[in-house]
């Protein structure tokens, strides 16, 4: 899981040397902050114009008590494919706890309702396709490389009954 780190990036969806591009995907994860907090970082941070196209955020609960696991998790994802008639965010909403926001109990299963799906178009947002589809080929006597995109299933599944499990057992 990438945990987003701001740097000093300036607009147009790059670093100042011009040399690193925004990322396509972002995950913030929080723990102490707020959900507001994460979401309008989200909002108003990495799915501004020219920046990340795709983002997911994460809310754990905060531990009540030492030795604690945390009950309620809740991730959000936004695409900026996804707007509303209006052109607002629309993030999908997903409770991947052992308790939804509503106190009740949640018995999520491997590949059942929390599945995050990435469209590979997402993915590779804003590469050239010249550069992905059609690689330069490689010098002699080598063979052609695979194609990447070949590779990556679409759309790319993020289990988040893999992420509970990781957290509640660790």
């Amino acid at each position: 899981m990438v945990i987003s780190i701001e740097t000093s990036i300036e607009w147009g969806g790059c670093d100042p040397s011009g040399s690193q591009p925004w990322p396509n995907i972002v995950v913030e994860v929080a723990y102490t902050q707020s959900e507001a907090d994460v979401k309008n970082k989200v909002e108003q941070y990495w799915l501004q114009a020219g920046r990340a196209h795709d983002a997911i955020a994460i809310k754990i609960d905060e531990f009540i008590a030492p030795a604690t696991r945390p009950s309620v998790m809740t991730a959000w994802h936004y695409c900026i494919n996804n707007l509303t008639p209006i052109g607002a965010l629309n993030p999908t909403m997903y409770e991947f706890g052992t308790v939804s926001r509503g106190g009740n109990q949640i018995n999520l299963q491997p590949a059942d309702q929390c599945v995050i799906n990435i469209q590979t178009a997402c993915l590779y947002h804003g590469v050239l396709p010249v550069n992905v589809m059609n690689p330069p080929p490689p010098p002699p006597p080598q063979l052609p490389l695979p194609n990447p995109i070949a590779a990556v299933p679409n759309p790319i599944p993020i289990d988040l009954y893999h992420v509970q499990f990781a957290i509640l057992n660790n």
